[in-house]
């Protein structure tokens, strides 16, 4: 009978040791599906700003679209691969841009040699069907 009388007083004996962290089990949180849910939204929001602000600063850069006086541009010092073409396939280009307009810009950089001016890199023959139509070049300045 000692023993059941000391079992119940140890059993109702205030406690006076905290108990060490070294007792408990560390675990890692696990967040609920709809904290979970929110912190993707805002992941997914923060990734579209980022490409947000890339596509600003392209933009910034130079690499957007302009249209330009087509006597701005001068030839480029490299020769084209595509002079020899017949001057039938030209005629049928020309009118298809006549008829739909431009639909791929050029690309031009700033003149070496002169203020204000360009230099075609690529898309030649679209330069000259503009040209000789009267037409704004569309163009990507780089």
């Amino acid at each position: 009978m000692n023993k059941r009388r000391d079992a119940l007083k140890a059993m109702m004996a205030p406690i006076t040791a905290q108990p060490s962290s070294d007792d408990r089990q560390t675990r890692t949180p696990v967040k609920s599906g709809s904290l979970k849910a929110m912190g993707l939204s805002l992941q997914s929001l923060s990734q579209d700003a980022d490409e947000a602000r890339a596509l600003r600063e392209q933009l910034a850069g130079g690499d957007h679209v302009v249209e330009l006086d087509p006597a701005l541009i001068d030839p480029s010092f490299i020769r084209d691969r595509l002079d020899d073409a017949k001057a039938a396939e030209f005629e049928a280009f020309q009118a298809s841009i006549a008829e739909h307009g431009q639909q791929v810009p050029i690309l031009v950089r700033p003149s070496p040699q002169t203020e204000g001016r360009y230099q075609v890199a690529y898309g030649h023959r679209r330069l000259e069907a503009l040209q000789r139509l009267g037409r704004p070049v569309k163009a990507i300045v780089k």
